[in-house]
């Protein structure tokens, strides 16, 4: 479910910066999408430190990693 949140706000944030936005809206989408990979990466961090035996909170993590890495690559290329 985290995954999927993380996922369609990324979208958003993507559609949202395609469209016209003024440099100060895009200047703040841009440091909200890099707060809430932050975020995600201290839950990812912390759940790779622990011994996680439950393929289902197996398979969220994996979901929430993936969701992380493509939101990584779209503040990239916000960027750059």
């Amino acid at each position: 479910v985290t995954g999927e949140l993380v996922s369609r706000f990324i979208s958003f944030l993507k559609n949202k910066y395609n469209s016209s936005l003024s440099h100060a809206q895009s200047e703040k989408m841009e440091e909200r999408l890099q707060h809430l990979l932050m975020r995600v990466s201290i839950v990812v961090e912390e759940a790779d430190g622990r011994y996680i035996t439950n393929s289902g909170m197996l398979l969220q993590l994996k979901t929430l990693s993936e969701a992380m890495y493509r939101g990584c690559r779209v503040l990239d290329t916000l960027r750059y």
